[in-house]
């Protein structure tokens, strides 16, 4: 996948040095970043047993639609670079699948931020039916490469395999944590015999009991605060999405959208969370500012578990190091003391300022946040 690993490379450089030109201009993203990505990957447009552009189905026509052994079986809906992505494009595009034969999945894409999902993913919420979810602005080429390359045309075969691997795991995760009687035998053993190690004299006489009670405690305050389940970006069904818990404190906030949501990000001219008026004058305010309200609601509390947005990458961490311990790229440090990553884009910073919300339960964040920008 060295091809594209370095188209990857490439379309970074692009959002980065061309931000102002792709903005709300969907052609020039489809042009110069997602046709190359979806060549790369195998999908060449000139292809016409491969590629689709613009298919009718009953339920309107998504931008491609990718052909393996001469079966539609990816529905692939473009958005402007400058547009974030929301639950009513994943439902739309779910719809295109559901519609006529059912094509088994789906991709959702910016350019910068590339969702699989499998529509029909039994017995989980719509939400958890999301295969991978890349943003390559945000994340390693070398992992954006490894993650995208499971829509490859050559990764296809495999595709389904890899996606009841990943779901066992999930739910194997879940069981671990919910019946973690075994999993504290087993970490209490492993607890004993460093301390004999450590610590032989001590070892001879120690309560078993306490050792596994203390394992038990610690394992519980970790599965509490870990990460489990994805990062809520759709509803739980297609159809309009739902909130998800009243806002704790105050009155229920209006339901608001962000002027102009597809307009090119320049400087925030106007923050609203929780319908309360922000200070802002540069793009991270709008990160800053809404993890200072979930401070605030009691939601990003120290202690805690680092909030994490992607494989190896922290927003939020007790200290300014991501998982992979490199440091923040541009730290800042919240009113609880935790610390903030906040070297994204103008549009990544109100991407994550939405996900942070939906992360801890405010979805849809159009009810909770507001952002109006400099045009």
């Amino acid at each position: 996948m060295t091809e594209l690993r370095a188209c990857l490379a490439e379309a970074r450089g692009h959002l980065v040095q061309h931000q102002g030109e792709f903005g709300s201009n969907e052609a020039m993203t489809r042009l110069h970043i997602i046709d190359p990505v979806l060549e790369a990957l195998g999908w060449s447009v000139r292809d016409l047993t491969r590629v689709q552009i613009e298919q009718k189905t009953s339920d309107g026509r998504p931008d491609y639609t990718l052909v393996y052994e001469g079966r539609p079986t990816i529905h692939v809906e473009a958005k402007a670079a400058g547009h974030a992505l929301t639950p009513d494009d994943m439902s739309q595009l779910a719809r295109y699948c559901y519609n006529d034969t059912g094509v088994p999945y789906g991709v959702l894409t910016n350019g910068a931020r590339w969702v699989l999902f499998d529509p029909f993913l039994q017995g989980r919420p719509f939400a958890e039916r999301i295969i991978c979810d890349v943003d390559i602005l945000n994340t390693d080429v070398d992992e954006a490469r490894d993650e995208l390359s499971l829509m490859a045309y050559a990764s296809l075969a495999g595709l389904r395999a890899e996606i009841e691997l990943r779901t066992t795991l999930s739910a194997c995760w879940e069981a671990m944590w919910d019946e973690a009687t075994e999993l504290t035998r087993a970490v209490a053993k492993t607890l004993r015999a460093r301390i004999g190690r450590e610590i032989p004299a001590l070892a001879a006489g120690l309560d078993v009991e306490r050792v596994a009670r203390f394992a038990g405690a610690r394992l519980t305050s970790l599965g509490a605060g870990t990460n489990r389940g994805r990062l809520t970006t759709v509803p739980s069904r297609p159809g309009p999405p739902t909130r998800q818990h009243p806002q704790r404190g105050s009155k229920s906030p209006r339901p608001t959208e962000s002027r102009r949501p597809g307009a090119i990000r320049k400087r925030p001219t106007r923050i609203v969370i929780g319908g309360n008026d922000r200070p802002a004058s540069r793009a991270k305010h709008v990160l800053v500012e809404t993890a200072e309200w979930l401070v605030g609601q009691g939601d990003i509390v120290p202690g805690s578990d680092p909030v994490t947005m992607g494989a190896t990458r922290y927003i939020v961490s007790n200290t300014p190091r991501h998982r992979n311990d490199a440091h923040f790229a541009s730290p800042h440090q919240l009113s609880n003391g935790l610390y903030l990553e906040t070297n994204y884009t103008a549009a990544a910073c109100e991407t994550r300022a939405r996900d942070l919300l939906e992360r801890f339960g405010y979805a849809p964040s159009s009810e909770y946040l507001v952002v109006e920008w400099e045009s």
